[in-house]
């Protein structure tokens, strides 16, 4: 198992997250499962649906059966498909980029492009509620109820050079935050040549060149005067 940098997290990975949101190379993964009275949302049109089939049943005839059972089983797979895909929100930091996701919904945030990152308390008011909502200043949320209440806000500008702003809810907002800036630290050392050089590794190289440099150019006078 990789060591964690002190102050920032690395949760558990699953094989989602491995597969799909490079887990394998995380600096930080938070994970929240919906709370169990959330599914009670997604069950009430299955209840619906199964209504329906019986109904269907108790007024008899083929066209009734038919018709009541397509309904149901479709209320019924509506229900399942969207339980499974609202049950959890991930994200996950890497060196490049910032994977959220509720269920199978959300961006990746290119590291290079957060131009600002902070954790603080959520506050559902302010987005109407959980899930994948609008705030009126154009931000966007990913949010599931539960926890601790924070979140992580990350300001960035997307290809098109316009500013974008996320809000996502986490149980350990400043470790994710911290690995954030982490991440950014990295990206801002890198050279225009996409080459990392770090700080006296870097002072090397140049004096050495410098070096080489000067060494030549006395090779080129000596061979001037003679």
């Amino acid at each position: 198992m990789t060591d964690t940098p002190e102050g920032e997290a690395r949760g558990a990975s699953d094989e989602y997250v491995s597969k799909y949101m490079e887990g394998g190379s995380a600096l930080a993964i938070a994970k929240k499962r919906v709370p169990a009275w959330w599914f009670l949302l997604f069950a009430m049109p299955a209840l619906s649906g199964l209504g329906l089939v019986v109904a269907g049943f108790i007024k008899g005839g083929l066209a009734n059966v038919l018709g009541a059972s397509l309904a149901g089983l479709f209320l019924v797979a509506f229900s399942a498909v969207m339980s499974l895909l609202f049950s959890h929100l991930r994200m996950v930091v890497t060196e490049r980029v910032v994977h959220v996701q509720l269920g199978v919904f959300g961006p990746k945030i290119p590291i290079e492009r957060i131009t600002k990152v902070s954790s603080g308390s959520y506050d559902w008011l302010r987005f109407g509620g959980w899930g994948i909502r609008y705030g009126r200043d154009g931000s966007i949320c990913y949010s599931v109820p539960g926890g601790n209440g924070q979140c992580v806000e990350i300001e960035w500008t997307n290809e098109k050079g316009k500013a974008v702003h996320h809000v996502v809810t986490v149980d350990d907002a400043q470790q994710v935050v911290a690995a954030i800036e982490r991440a950014r630290s990295a990206a801002g050392a890198l050279g225009a040549t996409g080459v990392r050089v770090e700080g006296d590794a870097g002072a090397s190289a140049s004096d050495e060149q410098a070096e080489q440099g000067a060494s030549q150019t006395a090779e080129s006078r000596a061979r001037e005067t003679s």
